[in-house]
């Protein structure tokens, strides 16, 4: 199976940064280019998802406002912005946007399946940088949960859709 850079990057971003205390050179070195390289494809996913499953228009400006913080934290590699990203309310219509792919025939299950990994991935460095709970589980949902000055370390399952990282 041939992954693709930027799954790759994704994946070095999450082991590197698996010590609980994460340095601003590894979150600004490693972790902030690896989810840079993967937001336009996660953009275009979220951005579908919202076009097919939204219509009140204020949701989607409330929404594309998110979008917005997340493509001027990336073009100006700005940490503190993207602390205030509510991630948690995008990544949804990510899977949204993969699914309507596939009933639109333009994936299959096992591209789906990559994408999904990719979101997964990014929804999981985007966590390690704003020092949040993150907890998928099976079905390909993701949760967040904020547990301010909760100290630990990342743990990582041995099924692959299990992960939990705290703060």
């Amino acid at each position: 199976m041939s992954y693709d850079r930027t799954f790759l990057l994704l994946l070095a971003a999450s082991v590197i940064a698996l010590p609980s205390c994460l340095s601003s050179k590894t979150k600004e070195k490693v972790m902030m280019p690896a989810i840079t390289q993967a937001w336009p494809a996660v953009r275009a996913d979220i951005e579908r998802g919202l076009d097919v499953s939204i219509t009140d228009p204020s949701e989607i400006d409330r929404l594309n406002e998110q979008i917005q913080i997340l493509d001027t934290s990336f073009k100006n590699n700005d940490l503190d912005t993207l602390q205030g990203v509510k991630w948690m309310e995008l990544a949804p219509y990510a899977e949204k946007g993969i699914q309507d792919r596939i009933q639109q025939g333009e994936i299959s299950e096992g591209v789906a399946a990559s994408f999904r990994e990719r979101i997964l991935r990014f929804s999981h460095v985007m966590g390690m940088l704003q020092s949040t709970v993150y907890l998928p589980h099976s079905g390909n949902r993701t949760y967040w949960v904020d547990v301010p000055g909760v100290k630990g370390s990342m743990y990582a399952g041995t099924n692959r859709n299990l992960a939990l990282g705290i703060r």
